[in-house]
């Protein structure tokens, strides 16, 4: 008998990895070794652990083998092995938890390691995908941000005082409503001339302005004159 210590859990893994990589599966993927004790070893020995006879299921990810444990003077120590691994993705999460409406800056998202099996939606997979974009709902920090709550920022909030712009036959004409709808850049809303009160469909093309169709008819009947007329300004 002599001292004695259990193999480093780090050293065990290492070995799992490399054995795994060889089998085929991800170099970055997360390794479980459910119920496993480490072997113990001599305390002064240079020891070499390595994973033979593996078994690997690259459509489960479970595996099993045999870690054999060597050093200078000392019977190899074998020992099975079984566990699962499962994919890590690296994707963009909120660094704090964020309200809706939040417009995504540099400091709201980072890149996290996350289970694959905990992705159960489609979520932006960059930064950049996700930084200057609106969110539809909250957040909770540490989370993915799914693709369906991000929006391009909103240029127009509903009710909000617009300017309307007519462009025809060189001609500029500009004239006041009120945004019936939120929208954000090269998005369609429909805007209320409040003299005529037509309701027209336009593009929004920046903070506040809203270009309407030089052939565009009011959605919705005039209670005077019609479409825009009355209400522009020729520049």
């Amino acid at each position: 008998e002599r001292p004695g210590r259990p193999l480093g859990r780090a050293a065990v893994l290492d070995a799992v990895r490399a054995a795994l990589i060889a089998a085929g599966a991800p170099g970055d993927c997360e390794i479980e070794l459910p119920n496993f004790t480490s072997p113990n070893v001599p305390l002064d020995a240079d020891t070499a652990p390595v994973v033979t006879q593996l078994q690997y299921d690259s459509t489960s990810g479970r595996f099993a083998g045999m870690l054999s444990v060597t050093a200078a003077g000392l019977e190899p120590i074998n020992t099975r092995i079984t566990g699962n691994t499962e994919a890590i993705l690296e994707l963009p999460v909120a660094s704090t938890p964020l309200a809706t409406g939040t417009v995504l800056r540099d400091g709201d998202v980072h890149i996290a390691r996350i289970r694959a099996a905990l992705v159960r939606a489609d979520v932006a997979r960059t930064l950049e995908q996700a930084v200057g974009k609106q969110l539809r709902h909250q957040v909770p920090a540490g989370q993915p941000l799914k693709r369906a709550d991000l929006m391009p920022p909103e240029l127009i909030l509903k009710g909000q005082p617009v300017q309307m712009l007519l462009e025809s036959a060189g001609l500029l004409l500009i004239g006041q409503g009120q945004a019936m709808d939120s929208a954000g850049a090269g998005a369609r809303v429909r805007v209320l001339n409040p003299v005529s009160r037509a309701v027209l469909e336009g593009t929004v093309v920046g903070p506040g302005r809203v270009r309407i169709d030089p052939d565009s008819r009011p959605v919705s009947p005039a209670g005077g004159r019609d479409g825009i007329a009355g209400q522009m300004a020729i520049r």
